[in-house]
């Protein structure tokens, strides 16, 4: 029910000790939350950079934050070599780095991750962890 996946249907979302409203969820979750899924949300045509760009935009975030930070993140994941790439060419652990990469955006206070480092190599995990 956090990420909008399924209907809202009783119980409450607590951050910190705070409940927050349901209709707060439905506005704007994107601020608060960052997702991993264990299915890639990627369109396969877009390379890694568009989807760092439009994520960043999506949450919200100025061009010039999102550069800054869609670099740091890209070396941290040692993605650097991949952002021209589009993500039907990337292996299973790149593509992985890359959806955790995303999640990762807007510095959210929680991050919902389902199997992130599923696929990667140990040197991509320890960067991840």
């Amino acid at each position: 029910m956090i990420t909008g996946e399924t209907t809202l249907t009783a119980g409450q979302v607590l951050t910190k000790g705070k409940g927050a409203p349901a209709s707060q969820l439905h506005e704007s979750p994107t601020g608060f939350l960052g997702h991993c899924p264990q299915e890639n949300p990627l369109w396969p045509n877009l390379t890694v950079q568009q989807h760092l760009e439009v994520y960043a935009a999506v949450k919200g975030m100025r061009k010039e934050d999102a550069a800054v930070t869609i670099k740091r993140i890209a070396k941290a994941l040692e993605l650097q070599d991949h952002v021209k790439k589009v993500t039907r060419k990337l292996s299973a652990g790149v593509t992985r780095k890359v959806c955790f990469a995303l999640s990762m955006l807007g510095n959210p206070t929680v991050l919902l991750l389902d199997e992130p480092s599923t696929g990667m190599d140990p040197k991509g995990q320890s960067h991840m962890w």
